[in-house]
């Protein structure tokens, strides 16, 4: 996690010029690490990548000849793999883009998933989450804003394939975030009840997944949209919670007992928590270490807090500045 830490810090200095949104979207392999630029006011979007292979410096960037409206809003990466989310595409019906790495290493677009029951405006593609073998797209605007989140499964000749789609009949922007790890996911609403959030929990199937249980926050969290951001790892569950409390933000932990289901730990928060901050935005885990974005902390500058856990108890708090 160090090592990815470190190779984001190297892209965002690289910042091109005139990038618009650049880092809206993020995702790193071993060796590469791909940023969305959403907001190009020139071309529908772009994703840049950086190379280990070239001291992480630019080593291309991929488009698509499609109108492919907000391309890079989402992004998702494993192994010679890349999917790339164009949420604005068609009209707001919403794309996927498969870029895949041929014989000669170079990444190409080699396919585009759609939903099977697309509708203008539905915003497919708006969150990716892909473990190698399974990838779920969210389309958070579907079904009048209740949303919907689309199951596909890749075969070994690198074909996805519709298996499932997932809905939940109270949910409110159901799938604006997702996190897959092994046989659980957890599918977010922050939207729901008028801001409050929800947290859905889902365990694979065979090839589809089965909602086994769901995560809320708890009184008094009125607009804190819970769900906003989410991690899973070693055992626990992260979820941030980033306009809680004027806005100062939180992240809720949660570990899996011995009968599977998450049991909520103490919340963490900026050990000098500042109204505005939106502590919680973004997430990471790796490696045994949470990585916490509080974007409006610092007069709007930003910070990432690094908490690790230690004889059980998540500590050792550090904060980094934008320089």
């Amino acid at each position: 996690m160090l090592r990815i830490v470190s190779i984001l810090l190297v892209a965002a200095a690289a910042l091109p010029a005139n990038a618009q949104r650049f880092g809206g979207a993020v995702a790193t392999t071993a060796d590469e690490v791909f940023v969305g630029e959403t907001g190009n006011t020139s071309v529908a979007g772009e994703v840049y990548v950086y190379s280990r292979a070239e001291g992480w410096a630019e080593s291309g960037r991929l488009r698509v000849t499609d109108e492919a409206d907000r391309f890079g809003r989402a992004l998702a990466a494993h192994g010679d793999v890349l999917l790339v989310g164009a949420s604005g595409a068609d009209a707001g019906t919403g794309a996927v883009y498969v870029f895949s790495r041929g014989d000669a290493g170079a990444l190409s677009h080699t396919a585009t998933l759609t939903a099977s029951d697309a509708y203008e405006g539905d915003q497919f593609g708006s969150s990716i989450a892909f473990d190698g073998t399974t990838a779920m797209v969210s389309a958070p605007e579907k079904g009048d804003g209740a949303g919907a989140v689309y199951v596909f499964g890749k075969d070994e000749s690198g074909t996805f394939t519709q298996v499932a789609t997932l809905t939940e009949d109270e949910a409110q922007g159901f799938g604006s975030i997702i996190a897959l790890k092994g046989a659980i996911a957890l599918i977010g609403s922050p939207a729901h009840d008028d801001g409050r959030g929800k947290v859905y929990v889902y365990e694979r199937d065979g090839d589809s997944f089965a909602q086994t249980g769901a995560l809320e926050p708890a009184s008094g969290a009125e607009g804190g949209r819970f769900g906003s951001a989410l991690a899973l790892g070693g055992g626990m569950a992260f979820v941030g919670m980033p306009m809680i409390a004027q806005r100062q933000g939180s992240v809720m932990v949660y570990e899996r007992d011995e009968t599977g289901a998450f049991v909520a730990l103490p919340q963490l928060r900026a050990f000098e928590p500042q109204r505005g901050a939106t502590f919680g935005t973004s997430l990471a885990f790796g490696d045994g270490v949470l990585w916490v974005g509080s974007p409006g902390e610092n007069q709007r500058a930003g910070a990432v807090y690094r908490f690790e856990r230690r004889e059980g108890n998540w500590g050792g708090a550090q904060r980094q500045l934008s320089a």
